[in-house]
């Protein structure tokens, strides 16, 4: 039985050192991937054990042996992560203080129970392994906050570092006073510890949670903001080369023209020519409403909706000058057009492929409307519109929340529906003057 509970404890030790390593270095960020990683921190959890169990034996204070687990800690996290040490201070000290928070809590309620139903101590070894399974399967329910911990400022690591030695030398001090002889100050003390614990919890898990939300939000407006920028470019870009290549149509059907007077009595040369004429008028079949944004970013979408076989129609009316910005024109648009044509090249060839843009002014609001085929409806059962896309780096659907962000910018609105198998797509915007 003695050998039983030797082996119970040198894993409840390897436990408590895969624990601190693998979530310290998720917190840090690996710096090797999955299969090593966790061959390594296996490998050093078998020494933390080693290690820990000869301090154990030469009858080390509990201070020094803190001391000893968390400096072979640091250790193992240059080993096995990567960060600077502020972020290592903060990752480790907070793992630290919730294992032993954790257990701290644990044991007080088995000691509670064993006293109240007179549980015998030949149960203390269910009781360790069930303590180290229910540590276990509470940091697995916070994995997927570890990678956030390493996107934390230096303010909030260090507040998080600040707060997890201050709890943790609380929550020691508490300790010493439990094993005190009065019951009642016993109860007290054991009630605010674990008070004390939890709020320190929540208030760790709460500001790692709201700090990478912002900056996850930060990351995106970020993202919007330059893609918008460089569409607006290119399109200008675009919108110069299809003045260049408008006014040498123009030049050429001239030359045309000449050569084909010069030609009268040639009719082959003559059909040639006729048939070179008609090439030019369809090539020059570009919108020309006078907003040149506009302009741009249909003429290049009208050239991308051919090269894939999609029917490509547009009807634009301007009655006054568009106070609306570039940038925020390209972002809803070109991002609608977008969509249609993506939507258009997942329908197989022997279906219509089908585009309708239309634009137009009503009193104060300007409205962009884009209709594409769709075979199915794109909706779910709550009217939320599902993404098709397999986007490994999580970016799909920015197309949607681009348009929505900028329409909501001005105070507009953006309404999406399914209806006799057409897509259509209205953005509303208040075309004020600034």
């Amino acid at each position: 039985m003695e050998t039983f509970y030797k082996i119970i404890g040198l894993l409840t030790v390897f436990a408590e050192g895969f624990i601190v390593f693998t979530v310290s270095g998720s917190m840090c960020g690996k710096k090797y991937k999955k299969i090593r990683h966790f061959a390594l921190v296996a490998v050093f959890g078998c020494v933390y054990t080693l290690l820990m169990t000869c301090v154990s034996s030469l009858g080390v204070p509990v201070v020094l042996m803190l001391a000893i687990a968390v400096g072979f800690s640091f250790a193992v996290n240059f080993a096995v992560s990567k960060g600077s040490m502020l972020l290592r201070s903060a990752s480790i000290a907070t793992t630290w203080f919730f294992l032993h928070a954790l257990n701290y809590v644990l044991t007080y309620g088995y000691e509670f129970i064993a006293e109240r139903f007179d549980i015998q101590d030949s149960y203390y070894a269910v009781f360790l392994v069930a303590n180290e399974i229910v540590k276990i399967l509470i940091f697995s329910l916070m994995w997927k906050l570890y990678p956030f911990f390493s996107e934390l400022g230096r303010k909030y690591l260090g507040l998080i570092l600040a707060i997890s030695i201050g709890a943790y030398s609380i929550m020691y001090s508490f300790a010493g006073i439990i094993i005190s002889d009065y019951v009642a100050m016993m109860q007290m003390t054991s009630f605010f510890s674990i008070l004390f614990i939890v709020v320190s919890l929540i208030a760790t898990v709460f500001a790692v949670t709201v700090k990478t939300g912002y900056e996850k939000e930060k990351r995106e407006a970020e993202l919007m903001a330059t893609t918008n920028s460089i569409m607006e470019k290119n399109f200008h870009q675009l919108e110069a080369s299809h003045s260049t290549i408008r006014q040498q149509v123009h030049d050429f059907k001239n030359h045309l023209l000449t050569l084909r007077g010069m030609l009268e009595k040639d009719e082959k040369a003559k059909l040639y020519i006729d048939e070179l004429l008609q090439a030019s008028y369809d090539q020059a079949q570009y919108s020309l409403c006078g907003n040149a944004v506009i302009d741009s970013i249909i003429n290049c979408k009208i050239v991308q909706a051919k090269r894939h076989n999609i029917e490509f129609f547009h009807r634009v009316v301007l009655s006054s000058e568009l106070y609306i910005s570039s940038v925020d024109i390209c972002a809803v648009l070109a991002n609608q057009i977008d969509n249609a044509i993506e939507a258009c090249m997942k329908l197989s060839d022997n279906d219509e492929k089908k585009i309708k843009v239309e634009i137009w002014q009503k009193e104060s609001f300007v409205f962009f409307k884009v209709i594409n085929t769709c075979r199915e409806n794109p909706f779910n059962s709550n009217n939320e519109l599902v993404s098709t896309k397999n986007d490994p780096s999580g970016l799909h659907g920015y197309g949607i929340k681009n348009i929505t962000k900028t329409t909501e910018s001005y105070g507009g609105t953006m309404k999406s529906h399914y209806a006799d198998g057409e897509f259509i797509s209205v953005a509303m915007l208040p075309n004020n003057k600034h």
